[in-house]
């Protein structure tokens, strides 16, 4: 009798992974987009890897420990249900706190957080007045989100049309300063995610601006990176951005991290944060090396090129020793 050909790891988790989706798909998990919620080739992403931390959180040993806990046990003590410390532990306290507000919600009081738990946390939170119906800005748009003020502003042309409240990364996961653009458009994912996705091309993760079911944490670094909005305001903007539109990300932060210089050489294709901080020194020195998007493009090579001349450096459009030193960066 013939053997089947056993099938190797890798093979197994990528048929697992495509069942997984095809299930999700089938069952409505994804709510259906408008035609202009997707980017082709860049698609829908729902759930960005490094985005948000969405699992279900309940009473074990050793406890769950993270910031997910700490915006719980905010939230509680918020509603003056939790009496106990906010540090992050998923403990028997937490716990008993959990139960008494599912069961002041109407929920089954079983302790576990899902969901539904963290949408009634989210009931009751004030969201900044909007305009029932706020007329589209003329003009060209793009996005300014401002770290340290912890806002987004929509920009039309030069002139400021609108600015929304923020919440940014936490300082061990902070969101990426730079100059990106708008790469994908998703419509309900749900979750930590809110009602709206809008993803950026930042090259060394996913990133993006979305809605939330924590809104209570707009105000705070509080995200893995990404920047949360109130749904209400993300859903406003979602219908005046497009894929291609920029978005800025500046703060003080960025200066700060430019004393730790760069510490290998850089050459097109590159990608990482590193590219980022010679791109912000290149156009500091009056060179354009493109967006400050961390990556080594034609845009970056060909003003690498320029301060080599201008210097009287070889002509490598490659950045190394002599580059970083005349940039300050090493």
């Amino acid at each position: 009798m013939r053997r089947t050909k056993a099938l190797n790891r890798p093979v197994m988790l990528t048929l697992v992974a495509l069942a997984a989706m095809v299930a999700l798909v089938v069952s409505g998990a994804y709510s259906t987009m408008p035609s202009d919620a997707t980017t082709g080739s860049a698609g829908f992403r729902a759930c960005p890897l490094q985005c948000e931390v969405d699992r279900e959180l309940y009473l074990k040993d050793p406890p769950f420990r993270g910031h997910d806990v700490v915006e719980l046990q905010q939230r509680l003590k918020q509603l003056n249900i939790y009496k106990g410390k906010i540090d992050g532990i998923f403990g028997r306290s937490t716990a008993q706190s959990v139960k008494k507000f599912q069961a002041q919600a109407g929920l089954r009081p079983d302790g576990v957080v899902r969901g539904e738990t963290w949408d009634k946390l989210g009931e009751g939170i004030h969201v900044p007045a909007s305009q029932a119906t706020v007329p589209r800005p003329p003009g060209k748009i793009k996005l300014l989100v401002n770290v340290d003020e912890l806002t987004l502003t929509v920009y039309s042309g030069d002139k400021p049309y609108k600015t929304y409240p923020i919440a940014i990364g936490q300082w061990t996961t902070p969101t990426q300063l730079g100059e990106f653009t708008i790469i994908d458009k998703g419509y309900n994912p749900g979750g930590p995610f809110g009602t709206r996705w809008l993803g950026l091309n930042v090259p060394w993760g996913s990133y993006g601006i979305h809605g939330t079911n924590r809104p209570w944490s707009i105000g705070t670094a509080a995200s893995q990176g990404c920047i949360r909005m109130f749904n209400e305001h993300v859903e406003e903007i979602f219908d005046w951005v497009s894929i291609g539109t920029k978005v800025i990300i500046t703060g003080q932060y960025l200066e700060e991290d430019l004393v730790t210089g760069v510490e290998r050489e850089l050459k097109p294709g590159d990608t990482g944060k590193d590219i980022r901080y010679v791109q912000y020194r290149l156009r500091q020195a009056g060179f354009d090396p493109g967006p400050v998007d961390g990556w080594f493009g034609p845009a970056m090579q060909s003003a690498v090129r320029q301060l080599q001349d201008f210097y009287g450096l070889p002509a490598t459009g490659k950045v190394g020793s002599n580059e970083l030193y005349v940039l300050g960066l090493r």
